[in-house]
């Protein structure tokens, strides 16, 4: 249950513009988590990705997005069974659960080897994913660094 880079991200300084992107990263389980969907024009990547893992969208249980930007949340769409969280906010479709309080400090538990967690980081609703495995302890931290 190691996590999985299907994607490093990026962020740099060329020609005069500005290019950036998120990692997208996949935890196998069950259940299984992308964290991060990239823009929105990496639907055709993710979808190659998860199918070298033998998954669909589908087979997603949950979507964690470190935090709203829109080179974390661009795919979001193509999972349309998951439960998304961004940042602070916990969905499935239209329904939004307000009984979960990470301003508070409150862990979301997504198994007994998964939690997403309230962090510091360039919005106010960042959260960070800490993933238990066979490996140790890893965090997914979205823009935790971050160079311009």
């Amino acid at each position: 249950m190691a996590p999985i880079v299907l994607f490093d991200g990026y962020s740099k300084f060329q020609d005069g513009n500005y290019y950036a992107n998120c990692s997208c990263v996949l935890i196998k389980g069950p259940p299984n988590v992308v964290i991060d969907t990239m823009t929105a024009w990496d639907g055709e990547r993710i979808l190659e990705a998860l199918q070298k893992h033998s998954l669909t969208c589908d087979d997603i249980n949950y979507v964690v997005c470190t935090h709203g930007h829109s080179d974390h949340i661009g795919c979001n769409y193509l999972f349309k069974k998951a439960i998304h969280i961004v940042g602070h906010a916990v969905s499935f479709r239209d329904k939004y659960f307000s009984d979960h309080n990470f301003a508070n400090g409150e862990e979301y538990i997504i198994s007994d080897n998964i939690k997403v967690i309230s962090t510091p980081g360039h919005t106010l609703q960042d959260v960070s994913v800490i993933v238990q495995s066979n490996m140790g302890i890893t965090a997914i931290t979205g823009d935790l660094f971050e160079k311009i």
